[in-house]
């Protein structure tokens, strides 16, 4: 290969590394913030109030270390005659280069019941 053809190489490899490095955290981050909320009993969701479910997981999110984000500014909690619905949503921006910014939305919806999920 020329010159030109390795330095092409290393530019789409830099491209390609710079790129995973800003964006594979945050997906990482909302994996862990799923596996928590997923991981919630049933019962005690459903029957907390929505200041209890938003301190509970508050303190879960800060054993895990998630503090980017406000608890009550990324999860909704809405309750249903079936149970309580609580929505995962936040919009992450990152800058990649120059005037180029990348946005990623995290969107994820669990239902829980006195009865089970």
């Amino acid at each position: 290969m020329s010159i030109m053809s390795w330095v092409m190489v290393l530019t789409i490899g830099g491209l390609t590394a710079n790129l995973g490095f800003k964006t594979v955290p945050h997906y990482i981050d909302f994996d862990a913030m799923c596996e928590l909320i997923a991981s919630a009993s049933p019962d005690q969701i459903h029957r907390k109030s929505k200041r209890s479910i938003h301190g509970y997981l508050t303190k879960r999110f800060k054993i895990n270390n998630l503090r980017d984000n406000k608890l009550a500014d990324i999860v909704g909690i809405e309750r249903t005659k079936k149970g309580t619905i609580l929505n995962l949503h936040y919009i992450v921006t990152e800058h990649i280069a120059g005037n180029a910014d990348l946005v990623m939305t995290f969107d994820k919806t669990f239902e829980f019941s006195a009865s089970g999920r």
